[in-house]
């Protein structure tokens, strides 16, 4: 017997929603196949199982499932999912509701309902027999049917990131540091990988090969951090990036980015920003980073601290550009453009020194632009002295 478990799909959610069965009960599903559909508050993605068999149903869709819950089973033969179901009778399983049975209401629907008024009759007249928070949202949003005037809903994706944010805050002993960059030779090799390649990069791009260069001499700040406190060290830099074009908080992941040429990774972050505007982003954008970095589009945005999202050890927020006034060699005044880079890292594995020397490591790339321009160049992609 082979189970189905929901699997981690992106940083974000800590649950997801069976939306449908792509296989009936007692059907025979092939290796390789999908066998349902789950939607978190990002993106919808198929469920894939490697091993095939003949599926049983634990979970009826569309039903509210945890990440890692056991939703179904795939059994070698007829004759083992017959006695595994014989076996759960005898053991006083639940027996299937009648078609006239009260609905089956998640708990997240029930907060839903006490909070907003909703009654359970209204309830039944939606005629499922599994009420998800997102049934009860379109009710609440039906003229009358909010509990008082003026009152906020947030999206589900919002309520996943809050779920995120609040975990992270409970769990996780979070210290941060901060950094001056001076950005003018990362500012000419922008404007020279521009100018030969016909590519858009800009800081963002850079940062993330930068930040990836530094897996090797850093393996604490690309490790997953368990609940216990200990850590799983990560063989290759897998960088989030946070995509937010007003349709919500997305962090999707460009897969080792330290040995993928910089105008790969452009075009990747330009297809990420891409999926954010048509909502196109499948789970697989969105899983696997091991390391986080938060962007900030507004250039009036100095530096935003940024969150720890479990079961990452750290995550990098990349402030806006400035300009200073600062003595020129010759004696006069000239303008100096520089950025701050943030760093919020999980204390208990990270201490401050690590920081301190991890954050000097990315200054002391992004001011030569020499060992910027190498770790273009030796992925693939040509620069200009």
């Amino acid at each position: 017997m082979l189970d189905i478990t929901v699997p981690k799909l992106n940083t974000v959610d800590v649950s997801c929603t069976l939306v449908e069965w792509l296989f009936g009960e007692g059907d025979v599903v092939p290796p390789d196949a999908p066998v349902a559909v789950l939607e978190t508050s990002k993106a919808a993605q198929d469920l894939i199982c490697d091993q095939g068999g003949i599926l049983h149903c634990a979970v009826e869709a569309p039903a509210e499932c945890q990440l890692g819950a056991v939703i179904g089973h795939l059994f070698e033969s007829d004759d083992e999912r017959g006695k595994f179901i014989s076996a759960r009778a005898e053991g006083g399983a639940a027996p299937e509701l009648p078609g006239d049975a009260e609905p089956v209401v998640t708990q997240p629907a029930r907060d839903l309902m006490a909070r907003h008024g909703i009654t359970s009759e209204r309830i039944r007249m939606l005629g499922k027999k599994v009420v998800k928070s997102t049934d009860v949202e379109r009710l609440i949003e039906e003229p009358g049917a909010r509990s008082s005037a003026g009152e906020h809903l947030p999206s589900r994706a919002q309520r996943a990131v809050a779920e995120v944010v609040t975990r992270a805050h409970r769990t996780i002993p979070a210290a941060f540091s901060l950094i001056k960059i001076h950005a003018a030779d990362a500012l000419a090799l922008r404007a020279a990988l521009a100018d030969q390649d016909g590519v858009v990069i800009g800081l963002p791009e850079l940062l993330v090969k930068c930040v990836a260069s530094c897996h090797e001499a850093f393996p604490l700040f690309f490790a997953l951090v368990r609940d216990d406190g200990s850590a799983v060290l990560s063989p290759r830099a897998d960088v989030g990036v946070t995509v937010d074009v007003g349709t919500g908080l997305y962090i999707p992941v460009v897969e080792d980015a330290a040995r993928v040429p910089i105008q790969q990774v452009a075009s990747t972050m330009m297809q990420f920003r891409i999926k954010a505007l048509r909502g196109q982003f499948e789970a697989a954008d969105l899983a696997g980073a091991n390391v986080a970095i938060s962007l900030h589009d507004d250039p009036g945005i100095v530096l935003a601290q940024p969150l720890i999202f479990p079961p990452l050890a750290c995550m990098l927020a990349l402030g806006a550009v400035q300009d200073e006034l600062c003595l020129a060699d010759s004696g006069g005044v000239q303008v100096r453009p520089y950025f701050h880079l943030g760093l919020a890292y999980d204390h208990r594995i990270i201490n401050g020194r690590e920081a301190a020397l991890f954050l000097r490591e990315i200054k002391d790339i992004f001011e030569s632009r020499g060992v910027l321009s190498g770790l273009c160049e030796k992925d693939g992609g040509r620069h200009a002295e």
